[in-house]
């Protein structure tokens, strides 16, 4: 099921718009610094402008802001900090597509609640392309190298009475151990089960 949901996953992150923003991403890795700098205030601009007009919740938390007075990366500090709790708490006015056309997103919850979040398909893919470019640069190529993510969701049914923490995901070559199960009494079975994995 793990390879199922992984293929699913994969179909959603891995489209046109991944491998045309990744092949943007390298040419914009080659510009010079303010060139890059200037890329990054317009598309700042951009967001917070979208946020304001599309999100009820952003237009009533700028309010006291001149969203025209952003002119420098630096100006970040004149607005104020969205908190998990906030975003937890107003998700609702916060969102600007129909949820049954985003994609969800969850927080594994390790330091408490769930955090649940909507993408773009769009986004989603560039957040993907953003992600393996970064990846590319230290000499990793996503979905051609072995893999182990250590992973907040609860992959292991609580009746399960055999000692493997993990499931393979082969859609995209990854194992993915339950962060949950890890304790002094099972740590040799993980890293057993990494020895045996070797992950890049």
């Amino acid at each position: 099921m793990a390879t199922v949901y992984g293929y699913k996953v994969k179909l959603e992150r891995y489209g046109e718009e991944y491998y045309r923003y990744r092949s943007f991403l390298r040419r914009f890795g080659r510009l010079p610094r303010e060139e890059q700098q200037k890329y990054q205030l317009k598309e700042l601009k951009i967001l917070i402008e979208y946020a304001v007009n599309k999100s009820s919740f952003y237009k009533k938390f700028y309010k006291n802001i001149n969203i025209d007075n952003i002119k420098d990366i630096k100006d970040l500090d004149k607005l104020p900090i969205l908190t998990k709790d906030l975003l937890r708490k107003n998700i609702q006015e916060i969102i600007t597509i129909p949820k049954n056309k985003g994609v969800e997103a969850h927080t594994g919850g390790t330091t408490g609640t769930s955090l649940i979040t909507y993408f773009s398909h769009r986004d989603n893919q560039q957040r993907m392309a953003t992600l393996d470019y970064f990846k590319e640069l230290h000499g990793f190529e996503n979905m051609m190298m072995t893999r182990a993510t250590f992973n907040g969701k609860h992959i292991i049914p609580p009746t399960q009475k055999k000692k493997e923490f993990w499931r393979y995901n082969a859609a995209i070559k990854q194992m993915i151990y339950s962060s949950f199960h890890i304790n002094e009494k099972n740590i040799p079975y993980y890293i057993q089960s990494l020895n045996k994995l070797k992950p890049q």
